[in-house]
């Protein structure tokens, strides 16, 4: 279960009046918004400071005592964070170092959400965890859509690693051409993948089902062979008949699949049709792949051009020449009883593992 302090993310803010003006508020404003619809919002408290002096820090830290750090504001050429009143000197990385290596306390994250914060990253990962930077000068609107997709993803339990990946992900969405400005660095010996501000709770693993719309008699039919399998192993198996009516469905399917385990992709040529779903969806699962967050089983129920899309080196829970919608019923009742047993082996459960489970990756 989750500790009763909530993780707290520490927001400073700086912004002197000699300096280009940037629309703080806005990333603020950003952050809170994605936490809201997270799944463990009641787990992070957002706490912010505005127009941060080097000197605030110290009280910050002392007060707050956060798990994250975020800076948002200006870094200059010479490595050195700007705050207000300053004389433009800025605090070099050597400083901001020694600073966390005093008060760290319970700092797992630094977010360095400003320009030209590379050596900076690179000095405080020898006292933190994990420490996000820009290598170069960032947009004001990357740098805000990078920290809400990162925020996000943090609340909904996900690792600072897969974080890390979902803010890459919605700057390539946006369109902002600048998903190579943002770095993420660790502390030696630790795995990014590995850290997590706050401790997932307790939750039944999940199996989602994802299809294109007209397959969901093929759903309902995978359905019924997991129901005693997933019901025995103590898994939840979902699909998106129980998004409720009058829901935003983009937004309610987001949600759901960031809350799986196991997300089994039903092909077709129906889904592979689908624009949104070519276009978006699946490379935000493959990030999720990629990140060691989620298994991804395709499974093909009608032939189709599974070769000419990303997921053409996965290997698939069904022979791929063999579609389901190509087996006598008898041979189909075999199949989907295998492929359940196969699907249900993929979840990872305590005492399981990963040898122990089905691979999710390409053969």
């Amino acid at each position: 279960m989750l500790g009763t302090n909530p993780a707290r993310i520490l927001f400073v803010a700086a912004n002197p009046v000699s300096t280009e003006r940037l629309a703080l508020d806005e990333e603020l404003r950003a952050i809170e918004e994605k936490l809201r619809a997270a799944e463990f919002r009641d787990a992070f408290t957002l706490v912010s400071r505005w127009a941060a002096r080097a000197d605030d820090l110290l009280q910050a830290f002392n007060e707050v005592h956060p798990t994250i750090v975020h800076f948002s504001g200006h870094g200059g050429r010479d490595g050195a964070l700007r705050f207000h009143g300053d004389d433009d000197r800025g605090v070099a990385p050597e400083a901001m170092a020694s600073l966390f290596r005093a008060l760290r306390g319970g700092i797992r994250v630094v977010v360095f959400n400003a320009c030209s914060t590379l050596a900076q990253a690179e000095a405080v990962s020898r006292e933190i965890d994990c420490v996000v930077s820009m290598a170069t000068e960032i947009s004001d609107e990357a740098a805000r859509v990078f920290s809400a997709s990162f925020y996000r993803a943090l609340g909904f339990g996900h690792s600072v690693h897969a974080a890390f990946d979902q803010g890459l992900v919605a700057l390539k969405l946006a369109g902002t051409a600048e998903e190579q400005t943002p770095r993420l660095q660790t502390r030696p010996g630790v795995s990014a993948a590995e850290v997590f501000p706050l401790t997932r709770p307790a939750v039944t693993p999940r199996i989602a089902l994802l299809s294109a719309k007209t397959d969901g008699a093929w759903v309902r039919r995978l359905q019924m062979h997991l129901k005693p399998v997933a019901r025995k192993a103590g898994v939840e198996v979902w699909d998106d008949s129980a998004i409720a009516p009058g829901t935003i469905y983009n937004e309610e399917l987001t949600a759901e699949l960031a809350k799986s385990r196991v997300v089994v992709v039903l092909l077709s040529p129906a889904l592979l049709d689908d624009d949104e779903f070519v276009e978006s969806r699946l490379g935000e699962l493959l990030v999720a792949v990629r990140s060691v967050s989620l298994r991804l089983l395709p499974l093909i129920v009608s032939s189709c051009a599974v070769k000419d899309t990303a997921l053409r080196g996965y290997k698939t829970l069904h022979p791929p020449d063999q579609p389901l919608d190509a087996l006598s019923p008898s041979d189909l009742n075999l199949a989907l009883t295998a492929i359940a047993a196969r699907i249900i082996a993929s979840v990872p459960l305590p005492g399981r593992s990963g040898a122990d489970s089905a691979p999710s990756g390409a053969s």
